[in-house]
C-alpha cells in the first residue's frame, strides 16, 4: 500500500494512493493540480537503456581542486558539496574532514570548523552543512546535533545542541530562507524488541526548522516509517525500511516518505504529493523483508525542472537474476514524456564505483564531449555537480574521447585533491 497527502492546516494529512510500499490508509487522497505522477520501476527496468547528457545538459567542464598539504580531501563518493554565492564547500564524513572551502576555479580559500569538544566546535565529524542564500551564513551539524553557525566569512558565531549529545544523529540540514534551516527528525516507536515479528509502525517522521540562534520554531509532523522487524540467519534482529530522504528542489524542498514524493513550499507552508513510486513486482508485499527499495545514505534522488533521477537496491536474497552491475539501478524519469529508463552501465567505462569492486550507479552517457558517464551529487542553480578522485579521473581519461578531461588529467597525480564536474542544465 501507499501513501500519499492532501493539506490539512497547512500540513499533511496521509492517505491511501495504492501500489507500493507499507503505508496507512486515512481517507481518499483529494487531487492536486495536475495529477499525481508514478515512477514506474518495473517499467524503468524493462526499458533499461542508455540516456544521454546532452538531452537535459548544454556544457561540460571539469575543475580541478588545487592540492595542498591543508586542504587534502577525503573518499569522494562520501563527499558532500555545497556552493553558495561564489563559493564551493566540501566535507567528508568518512575522513571526518572540516568544511573546506574553494572558488569558482578551485582555488584553495580555507577551512571552516574545527574537531573537539568545545562550544566552537564539531564533534567526532560534520555530517551535513548548508548556508543561507541572502546572508551567507554557515550551518554546521554534528553527528551530536549540534548546530555550529559561522558569518559568510566562516567565523564562529555561535552554537547550540538540539539533541542529547550522547546519541549520533544523521540530520541533513537545508536553508529554507529567512536564516531558517529546515532537517527530518526521528522519533522512535519501538523500544526494544516486540514479541511478534512483523510489520510494525517504527518511528514517526517530523520536520523541524530552526532559526539563526539554533531555536526550534517549528516541528510538524509528516509520517510514520514501517519497518519488517525479522531474526537474521546468524540470530539477530534485523530492520528492512525505506529510510527517508529530504532533498531540495528549486525553493522548495522534496520530501520521500515510504514510497510517496511530496513537495513542500516554505514560504507558505503548502505541501502536496506529487509522484507515487510503484515498485511493481518488485515489491513483495508488506510484509516482506526483501522489497526493491530506495535506499539513504549514498542513494541518488535529485529533481530538475525536467528530470528526475534515483536509485534502486534490489537485494540478491530477493532478486538473484538482477546482475550485479544493476544491484544499485539508477533510474531517470523524464516530466515532460512521463518515460522512465534504468540505465545501463556503460561497457567503456563501468559504473560509479561506491568501493573498489563493488557495485555502483550508471550514469548519463556523456555525449557532450566524449569524457565519462556523469553521475549527479549536487544540482544548484542550473548547474549539476559530481566530484571525481584523481586516480579514477585520470583512468577515466584514458579511456575517453574527452580533449578536455585529457588535458586536466594530465596535470594530476595520483595525490591530487578530486576534480569538480560541472554540467550545466538546460
Amino acid at each position: 500500500m501507499a501513501v500519499c497527502a492532501s493539506v490539512v492546516a497547512g500540513w499533511l494529512m496521509l492517505v491511501s494512493c495504492g501500489g507500493g510500499q507499507q503505508g496507512q490508509a486515512v481517507e481518499k487522497i483529494e487531487s492536486n493540480e495536475g495529477g499525481i505522477k508514478v515512477l514506474d520501476v518495473e517499467k524503468g527496468v524493462e526499458q533499461r537503456d542508455f540516456v544521454n547528457l546532452s538531452k537535459y545538459a548544454t556544457e561540460i567542464n571539469y575543475i580541478p581542486l588545487e592540492t595542498k598539504l591543508d586542504c587534502m580531501m577525503g573518499v569522494d563518493q562520501y563527499t558532500s558539496i555545497l556552493k553558495s554565492g561564489e563559493r564551493f564547500y566540501f566535507s567528508s564524513w568518512l575522513a571526518e574532514d572540516p568544511l573546506f572551502t574553494f572558488d569558482e576555479s578551485g582555488k584553495f580559500l580555507g577551512i571552516v570548523g574545527t574537531k573537539g569538544r568545545a562550544a566552537n566546535e564539531y564533534m567526532r565529524r560534520i555530517k551535513s552543512f548548508t548556508a543561507d542564500e541572502q546572508s551567507g551564513e554557515l550551518v554546521i551539524c554534528d553527528v551530536t546535533a549540534k548546530l555550529l553557525f559561522y558569518d559568510s566569512d566562516g567565523n564562529f558565531r555561535i552554537s547550540k545542541q538540539i539533541e542529547r549529545e550522547n546519541r549520533v544523529f544523521d540530520y541533513k540540514l537545508f536553508s529554507v530562507g529567512n536564516r531558517e534551516y529546515a532537517f527530518l527528525k526521528e522519533d522512535i516507536y519501538i523500544k526494544g524488541v516486540p514479541q511478534n515479528f512483523g510489520l510494525h509502525k517504527y518511528k514517526k517522521e517530523s520536520l523541524v526548522t530552526v532559526n539563526s540562534q539554533g531555536n526550534i520554531v517549528d516541528e510538524k509532523f509528516v509520517g510514520d516509517i514501517y519497518a519488517y522487524i525479522h531474526k537474521t540467519d546468524h540470530g539477530t534482529i534485523g530492520l528492512n525500511y525505506g529510510s527517508p530522504l529530504l532533498y531540495q528542489f528549486d525553493k522548495k524542498l522534496g520530501l520521500l516518505i515510504n514510497d510517496s514524493l511530496y513537495h513542500y513550499n516554505p514560504a507558505d507552508k503548502s505541501v502536496e504529493c506529487r509522484y507515487i513510486v510503484d515498485f511493481g513486482k518488485y515489491y513483495l508485499g508488506d510484509e516482506s523483508k526483501h522489497n526493491a527499495i530506495i535506499r539513504g545514505g549514498n542513494a541518488l534522488f535529485f529533481e530538475t525542472g525536467n528530470f528526475i533521477l534515483f536509485s534502486v537496491l534490489f537485494p540478491y536474497s530477493a532478486f538473484p537474476e538482477m546482475p550485479n552491475c544493476y544491484r544499485f539501478s539508477t533510474f531517470v524519469f523524464d516530466k515532460k514524456s512521463g518515460d522512465i529508463q534504468a540505465l545501463e552501465d556503460d561497457p567503456i567505462f563501468g559504473a560509479a564505483r561506491l568501493k573498489e569492486g563493488g557495485s555502483g550507479f550508471a550514469g548519463f552517457t556523456n555525449d557532450l564531449d566524449g569524457g565519462a558517464p556523469f553521475v549527479p551529487r549536487y544540482i544548484k542553480d542550473g548547474k549539476m555537480y559530481e566530484l571525481m578522485d584523481a586516480i579514477r579521473f585520470i583512468e577515466q581519461a584514458q579511456k575517453s574521447k574527452s580533449n578536455k578531461m585529457k588535458r586536466v588529467a594530465a596535470s594530476l597525480t595520483e595525490d591530487s585533491n578530486p576534480i569538480l564536474i560541472e554540467v550545466v542544465l538546460k
